[in-house]
């Protein structure tokens, strides 16, 4: 049995066993993460070095792209869709590997009662995880210039009553896209001191900061641009490709594949 059928039955069963019961869950899946070695379900290429093997990942994220254009156009701004969406692009690519996995109800659970620090985990299309979300509504709400985005922020409530609505967000593709539409303009505020050669280089870098943490360094980040640790991590010792080669792999070569599903007045 493939590994990701496996992870398939093992959270039917897990569902089936447990309920809704927290501990019992949990107890399972740290078992189940040991057993396996904590190792991702993508089918590892026997040599990747080049950009081509990625090829049909890329076309077939392409089409999950496609498929979602209405939103597209509901949340992504109209001048720089390409761009924006180039940024989390890689994350597609991951997401069709892990999505079976991170439906699970665990690490739901365990976030909304025990937060970040328990279970911080990366969930939707655009593969983002809790604290990503923490820290946009925490840079908003200290800059004056993107107040216009101080609605994403939930007040009011409990802690658990605050996790909980941010990770039911996070389960919502549109919400997905807003968030990846709101990076954007952060990322703009944030880094409007660095003078950019080119629009490559500027979605190069937000790519990074995308995947590594905006939080981090400039110069952290831009070490980070052309680290090759996608998509199995810095510990997996084989070759890879950096993050933003396939950002930059969409924007340049396959964004055309989006822009022709759309009608005149559509157009990216």
């Amino acid at each position: 049995m493939k590994l990701i059928e496996f992870k398939k039955a093992f959270a039917k069963k897990v569902l089936e066993v447990c309920g809704m019961n927290t501990s019992r869950i949990f107890t399972l899946y740290l078992s189940f993460f040991i057993l396996l070695g904590c190792k991702s379900n993508i089918e590892k290429p026997v040599n990747n070095k080049n950009i081509a093997v990625y090829k049909n990942d890329i076309i077939e994220a392409t089409k999950v792209l496609v498929s979602h254009r209405k939103l597209i156009f509901q949340e992504i701004d109209s001048v720089h869709k390409k761009e924006v969406i180039a940024i989390a692009f890689p994350e597609i690519i991951r997401y069709n590997a892990f999505q079976d996995l991170i439906e699970s109800s665990a690490n739901k659970i365990l976030y909304i009662e025990g937060g970040k620090e328990v279970a911080n985990f990366s969930i939707g299309l655009f593969q983002m995880k809790p604290s990503f979300i923490e820290d946009l509504e925490s840079y908003i709400s200290k800059t004056e210039s993107l107040k216009r985005f101080s609605s994403i922020i939930i007040t009011g409530v409990s802690e658990s009553k605050i996790r909980e609505e941010r990770f039911r967000r996070l389960e919502n593709t549109q919400w997905q896209f807003r968030y990846l539409n709101i990076f954007w303009s952060v990322a703009n505020e944030k880094y409007q001191h660095i003078k950019f050669a080119n629009v490559t280089e500027k979605v190069r870098f937000y790519a990074s900061a995308y995947n590594c943490g905006f939080l981090k360094s400039d110069e952290f980040i831009e070490s980070m641009i052309y680290k090759e640790i996608f998509p199995y991590g810095a510990k997996y010792k084989g070759e890879q490709v950096a993050f933003s080669d396939l950002s930059n792999e969409f924007l340049n070569n396959y964004s055309y594949i989006l822009k022709q599903t759309f009608t005149e007045h559509e157009k990216l």
